[in-house]
């Protein structure tokens, strides 16, 4: 599903927080490197990024989220995907 930025921000912060140590640069020290906190970067992609993500049906929990900006690139470069991680409990 694409996100439609009416998702919520506190769920793709909840999850992304859980899931911190799947990137290999944790998203807390992202923010860090660009001078802003940890919510004011998730307030930043969930603005400004599109948002592909699958839900777990039964629990309404998220899976996994690829994040990627189209917003600022020429039509013909497509998209510039910057974050994908998949809870490790739906990882095989």
């Amino acid at each position: 599903m694409i996100h439609d930025k009416t998702f919520p921000v506190q769920v793709l912060s909840e999850f992304l927080a859980r899931n911190d140590r799947e990137f290999s640069t944790p998203l807390t020290e992202q923010a860090r490197r660009q001078n802003t906190t940890f919510d004011a970067y998730m307030h930043k992609l969930s603005s400004l990024g599109t948002i592909a993500y699958e839900l777990d049906e039964a629990s309404g929990t998220l899976k996994g989220v690829v994040i990627g900006y189209t917003h600022n690139l020429p039509e013909d470069r497509g998209s510039y995907i910057t974050q994908v991680v998949v809870d490790r409990k739906y990882q095989r």
